[in-house]
């Protein structure tokens, strides 16, 4: 396969770059829940996260509750709730516990307290991504389904310097597979990359755009449907770390 030559590449976030750090969600909530002297099965609240994101996310309604920070703390304050009355033993806890938990989780999980990088050699992959880019100057951004939290939580792990622009459904409301937020994020880079040379003035073409992520749905087709066509990482060389979840679509 020929090298790729890209401007532009965007990563997702979650389970590409990042993922919850060691011990899980169930752990993240049961180490907040026992501040407040409320002990919840980690196994019951790691087993009901996944239904409890479903059902908050119905069809039709927008990324996380809204476009705002309050109203994506609000959102996962009652999915974080949904989950600890699923934990809870049969004693339960006040409703006004639950939400100071709640909210305790939503500033925990903004904390790299909270994050790990999927592999050891996350920032040296994105360094050679960097280094890859040619003829010209590359722009790296973040495109991820996620909310407002996620540029202190870049900061916060030492990635935040690594990329050029940051955009999430949770602040714009459109979420991957979506071609509109794909395209947003192209229009996002052709206007860093105009800015760096103004020699550019022909507009990227999707052949010179790249978005890795893990979900063959929401990373893989929502660029196809953007005119994009999927090759794997390991196809770039040796050169890079093992990332297993990661995939390149150009």
């Amino acid at each position: 396969m020929s090298q790729l030559l890209p401007r532009l590449v965007t990563l997702d976030i979650t389970g590409t770059v990042l993922r919850v750090s060691q011990g899980g969600l169930g752990f993240h909530y049961g180490k907040i829940a026992a501040l407040h002297n409320v002990a919840v099965s980690q196994d019951l609240v790691s087993a009901a996260f996944l239904e409890e994101f479903r059902r908050a996310s119905e069809p039709g309604t927008p990324p996380y509750g809204g476009v705002t920070p309050e109203a994506h703390r609000a959102w996962w304050s009652n999915v974080a709730a949904a989950c600890l009355m699923k934990g809870l033993p049969e004693s339960g806890a006040p409703d006004e516990t639950l939400k100071a938990i709640s909210h305790q989780l939503y500033d925990h999980f903004r904390t790299a307290d909270a994050w790990e990088t999927t592999s050891p050699g996350v920032k040296d992959t994105l360094a050679e991504i960097r280094a890859a880019g040619g003829p010209g100057p590359l722009c790296l951004g973040v495109l991820s389904n996620f909310d407002e939290r996620l540029e202190d939580i870049l900061k916060s792990c030492g990635l935040e310097s690594q990329f050029d622009f940051v955009l999430t459904s949770g602040l714009t409301g459109l979420s991957k597979p979506a071609e509109e937020i794909f395209r947003a994020a192209l229009a996002q880079g052709q206007a860093i990359l105009a800015r760096r040379d103004p020699a550019m003035t022909e507009p990227l073409t999707p052949g010179q755009c790249t978005h890795v992520g893990d979900d063959a749905t929401k990373d893989v087709a929502g660029y196809l449907l953007a005119a994009h066509a999927l090759a794997l990482l390991k196809a770039r060389g040796p050169s890079f770390p093992p990332l297993p979840p990661l995939r390149w679509c150009h």
